[in-house]
């Protein structure tokens, strides 16, 4: 499992169970946390989304 530095106020976590794949964003920017999570995917989606996340270049 990845994860992106705790100190920063918006974490991303990937996250595995039973072959499938998906990452959690915490956002703490504002009053208490919101959580969103992408899709379930395979591996290689997710190493390719976690890839644009870590660069920037997500939308």
């Amino acid at each position: 499992m990845r994860s992106s530095c705790r100190c920063r106020p918006v974490e991303y976590e990937e996250l595995a169970i039973g072959g499938l794949h998906w990452i959690r964003r915490t956002d703490r920017t504002g009053p208490g946390h919101v959580v969103h999570l992408s899709p379930e995917t395979t591996t290689s989606r997710v190493n390719e989304l976690w890839s644009l996340i870590m660069s920037g270049d997500a939308t």
